[in-house]
């Protein structure tokens, strides 16, 4: 899957030329051909409160078509507690009724490239050396979350993903087993999509922006299943993160 967004490897240099930690206003970016953005942090503690957003590769599955957009931050951190130390575990998303699906990288590379970035807005996760970049590119009838052990043990998602869904949604949102959650609307649901890396050069007092590998790549088994009324996608890699549209 090709989009208009180029391998990057551009430099950039910060506006302060203190601490290497993104403190202050970032000066404006150009990466690769894509327009100027600009990355804009307000202290140390917004970086370490959006740490909590992404939820990392404890989870074999690093593909969200929605989910934790919908049912918040708060039930991402409970579920990521639960599943800590449990390796290759991951979620079976099933999504029915779709009327537009796509991971369309080339669109989130569009809304990058055109738009004023900042933590307030809820487009932009990073953990400090990963930036991952939100955009609603999915409406669907109908979605179904399960988080699966690599052994084929379910992990408890709990009540609260379901109040937490209603709350935010509107739609009505029910559990289907203790591990598994559906909820039923036409809300917009979100794509996360981890787009670069960010690499300290203290030499060059700069960062550099890497595309993350196999970003643009979905597996051949993820491929396989998809079809256009109905999506389910178990287990696509490690190019792709989870993460909670704040």
């Amino acid at each position: 899957m090709r989009t208009g967004v180029e391998p990057l490897s551009t430099w950039v240099n910060f506006k302060e030329r203190g601490p290497f930690e993104p403190v202050g206003q970032l000066d404006t970016l150009i990466v690769g051909d894509l327009p100027k953005f600009t990355v804009a942090y307000r202290d140390r503690a917004d970086i370490a409160a959006q740490k909590t957003a992404v939820l990392n590769a404890d989870i074999g599955l690093n593909f969200l078509a929605g989910f934790f957009s919908v049912v918040g931050l708060p039930a991402l951190t409970k579920l990521k507690t639960r599943i800590a130390g449990m390796h290759k575990a991951h979620l079976r998303i099933r999504i029915d009724g779709v009327q537009e699906c796509s991971v369309d990288l080339g669109k989130i590379g569009q809304v990058l490239g055109s738009t004023r970035i900042g933590p307030e807005q809820g487009k932009l996760i990073t953990d400090g050396r990963t930036i991952a970049f939100a955009s609603a590119v999915l409406t669907a009838r109908s979605v179904s979350v399960q988080t699966v052990t690599q052994a084929g043990a379910d992990l408890e998602l709990g009540a609260d993903v379901v109040a937490v869904a209603d709350l935010k949604t509107g739609a009505s949102a029910k559990s289907e087993s203790s591990s598994e959650v559906s909820f039923t609307g036409t809300t917009p649901v979100t794509l996360g999509v981890r787009l670069y890396e960010l690499v300290v050069d203290a030499e060059r007092r700069a960062l550099r922006f890497n595309r993350a590998p196999g970003w643009d790549v979905l597996s051949e088994e993820a491929k396989a299943v998809s079809r256009p009324d109905a999506l389910y996608i178990d287990g696509i890699g490690d190019d792709l993160d989870l993460i909670a549209d704040l």
